[in-house]
């Protein structure tokens, strides 16, 4: 019955588009220059390196950087940024850094479209230098693994507090390399987690269901559709409300919460989690003779 309910819930999302913004969020990216990655990777053979550690504030669309070097063979005439390219091209100006360092510190607010293209990790920093005009050292600017909760706080389950995906984190070395943990749940409860890239919020059951279309979910039936048995979350929660598996997908904490697969529980099967996506996760729950929803976890993957 609740199965039946949750579908009717989707082609209500759909229905009446009950979407609302992403939570702004900071996205930290990192670059590492070498003369390796020089002209789109047909490298220099400079032994200099360079790093720059940047940050990029989608609320405001600005962007920072703080860049260094060293070793150079010969003396730093210009630095950019450059976009839109793969690390086997070459691509056009987007921001003139200067060079009137190491280190080189600044923030420039960039349009939607070269905020798109940096997240994408479009973006790439060239250092120019008197003995290699075309570029001395290059490196690819890389957004770094992030993670957002939103639709918080949730609401309370009949435990009298609301279930969190807030300790979540990467580093699962499984599958996405993102790992879920379902805590504050109500005792004994079943549970298993949503998953979409958009964001929604339809009052539904005890709760809010805060994604949107598509919705996919980690269950006995989409793993067993399409023959994965990772894409199965299905969990209970313990005494201290944690979500524990049941089908052992969740290796990487030896039984709670669960290990997020590459693989997306969709049809038609074969969709996957790729570099740059942000996906955003709900645990789904029994609550009494009704049921219940967490709080949201958004996460951008590397």
């Amino acid at each position: 019955m609740l199965s039946t309910l949750l579908k009717s819930a989707l082609a209500t999302v759909i229905a009446t588009a009950l979407s609302t913004p992403a939570v702004a969020q900071i996205t930290n990216l990192t670059v590492s220059m070498d003369g390796a990655q020089a002209n789109a990777g047909v490298g220099t053979g400079s032994p200099a390196t360079g790093s720059a550690s940047m940050t990029f504030d989608a609320g405001t669309n600005q962007l920072t950087w703080n860049i260094t070097w060293t070793g150079l063979t010969g003396a730093p005439t210009a630095m950019h940024f450059h976009g839109a390219a793969t690390p086997n091209q070459n691509a056009g100006v987007q921001i003139n850094t200067g060079v009137a360092g190491p280190p080189v510190n600044g923030a420039m607010v960039i349009s939607a479209g070269q905020a798109s293209d940096l997240l994408a990790g479009l973006w790439y920093l060239n250092l120019h230098s008197s003995l290699f005009p075309g570029g001395e050292i290059r490196g690819q600017a890389i957004p770094l693994p992030a993670l957002a909760v939103s639709c918080d706080p949730a609401s309370n389950h009949l435990g009298g507090t609301y279930a969190k995906l807030d300790t979540s984190s990467f580093g699962s070395g499984v599958g996405s390399d993102l790992h879920l943990e379902c805590t504050d749940g109500p005792i004994d409860e079943f549970g298993f987690i949503l998953v979409s890239n958009a964001s929604a919020s339809l009052p539904l059951f005890n709760g809010v269901l805060c994604l949107g279309t598509p919705l996919g979910r980690y269950n006995a039936q989409i793993a067993t559709n399409q023959g994965l048995p990772q894409l199965n979350s299905i969990g209970q929660f313990d005494g201290a409300g944690v979500l524990q598996s049941i089908f052992g997908n969740a290796t990487s904490t030896g039984g709670s919460g669960f290990d997020v697969p590459l693989e997306l529980p969709f049809t038609p099967p074969g969709q996957v989690i790729a570099p740059f996506e942000t996906w955003h996760f709900q645990c789904w729950f029994r609550d009494g003779a009704s049921a219940n929803f967490s709080n949201v976890l958004e996460a951008t993957f590397s």
